[in-house]
């Protein structure tokens, strides 16, 4: 298990990103596909791409990459309040005119559907209180003894 950094994925140390639910999700997805290919067809895990391998490495973003890391996280919550907007404005059309239940489910799902279309801008976010200690511990050294 190394210690990589999400945006030049390079084994470097850095700030550590939140551990949510679309990189859960990512790793029970590929932890799935490792364990289905391992038991029912041990000969095709040589073929998988090494993506698909889970390696449970920590994910952190170094000092260099962090000027990168905002402006990717930044676009990713622009286009998920853009998307987010545009299905509730349709939600609320569906509501407003259609005044039947099953309309209103419809325009709900069309909202779900459209914030997933800002996931594939998905960066994650810094885990705060981490970041916090990472940078009061980064500016003093060893301490010595008076």
């Amino acid at each position: 298990m190394a210690i990589v950094c999400v945006v030049c994925h390079q084994e470097k140390r850095g700030a550590p990103v939140n551990d949510d639910l679309v990189i859960r999700s990512i790793r029970r997805i590929k932890k799935g596909i490792a364990g289905i290919t391992t038991r029912y067809a041990p000969a095709l895990m040589r073929f998988l791409p090494e993506h698909f391998v889970p390696q449970n490495n920590t994910l952190v973003v170094c000092k260099d990459c962090m000027e990168e890391h905002k402006k990717r996280r930044g676009d990713f919550e622009k286009n998920l309040v853009r998307f987010g907007a545009l299905g509730f404005i349709m939600w609320a059309l569906l509501v407003l005119f259609g005044r039947t239940l099953a309309l209103a489910f419809f325009g709900f799902v069309i909202f779900l559907v459209m914030l997933l279309f800002a996931l594939p801008y998905y960066h994650p976010s810094l885990n705060q209180t981490m970041t916090a200690e990472v940078a009061k511990g980064a500016g003093k050294g060893k301490k010595t003894k008076k």
